[in-house]
């Protein structure tokens, strides 16, 4: 991608930073490039998956989930989530902050067109035991269509039934 050898690419837009150094170390092919949601099978109702990290809180001493509930009340309220967005390549997760980062979203338009084109469309992934082995299962799936390997089917068929597995593991 970062030489202009591939016409897209689909990651996550944590990665923005990567892609514009892949595309300075890579000779200057790339003229113009952007970053939105993947193609839909129902363009009519697009989605995607809004993936980061997650804040846990461990049942302790009052004293420690005070303290844990206090530090996440800050990390997530307006002013931080806009300092974190405009340093850490992520996405801010509120739209109040969005709109203190005028300054931010002119020096780095891709992030701009990430919120107005993805993050209307987000959902959070299901919290269910198994969801992260099921990411991955999914990212085979279509490793093996894109290369080739596999039938899309077929690999859907399988997907599945890992899938399904994945999860009966999280009930046991």
């Amino acid at each position: 991608f970062g030489k202009g050898n591939v016409a897209f690419t689909m990651a996550s837009t944590s990665g923005t930073y990567y892609y514009r150094q892949a595309i300075e170390d890579g000779g200057g092919n790339v003229q113009e490039w952007g970053q939105t949601i993947i193609p839909q099978s129902d363009p009519e109702n697009p989605q995607t998956v809004l993936y980061g990290g997650s804040f846990v809180a461990f049942k302790s001493t009052e004293a420690k989930q005070k303290a844990a509930w206090l530090f996440m009340k800050f990390f997530t309220d307006t002013e931080q989530t806009a300092r974190w967005g405009s340093v850490s390549g992520y996405m801010p997760v509120r739209a109040s902050a969005a709109a203190m980062m005028d300054e931010y979203f002119a020096e780095e338009p891709i992030a701009k067109e990430q919120f107005d084109t993805i993050m209307p469309y987000g959902y959070p992934e299901p919290g269910v035991r198994g969801e992260q082995e099921i990411r991955t299962i999914i990212e085979d799936m279509l490793v093996k269509v894109f290369e080739g390997i596999a039938e899309p089917q077929e690999a859907l068929d399988e997907a599945v039934a890992e899938s399904n597995k994945a999860l009966e593991l999280g009930r046991e």
